[in-house]
């Protein structure tokens, strides 16, 4: 390849549209998955509304998850009022063969909740998760 066509393909790698907010969600949650071997999991709004998935074959879990993020997230937010038990962080449902977790994420006066279906045997990294939440939240500043 000559000079003037390394040139050409440069700026034509260089002109190419930015990736959007969501399919950079999308690639954060599906390395998310890999890494952690997590069966699935949702960026969503406080509200439920899904903003970024992975994992989900046919959607019914992800979209599952995001109603049920927002319900959880009211609940737990609740809870920990009625307790005083300080600033919401996790919260985990344990079952017989998966775990969800619901990590809060505030960005400025924003809400987002990261949620995680994991098989009973996957050991969840603190680590992993609060790397994720640090790349989710710089798409957001």
């Amino acid at each position: 390849m000559n000079n003037s066509n390394k040139l050409k393909e440069k700026k034509e790698k260089s002109e190419e549209e930015p990736l959007s907010r969501t399919a950079i969600l999308n690639k954060i949650l599906e390395e998310l998955n890999r890494v952690g071997k997590f069966s699935a999991s949702i960026l969503a709004a406080e509200s439920g509304l899904i903003m970024a998935e992975a994992g989900s074959e046919n959607g019914k879990e992800t979209v599952t998850m995001a109603a049920m993020s927002s319900l959880a997230h009211a609940t737990a937010s609740r809870i920990q009022d009625l307790l005083k038990m300080g600033k919401l962080k996790d919260i985990v449902i344990q079952a017989k063969e998966n775990n969800v977790i619901f990590k809060t994420i505030r960005v400025d006066d924003h809400t987002f909740i990261l949620g995680i279906l994991a098989p009973k045997y996957v050991k969840i990294s603190e680590n992993l998760l609060r790397k994720a939440v640090n790349e989710i939240t710089k798409t957001f500043v």
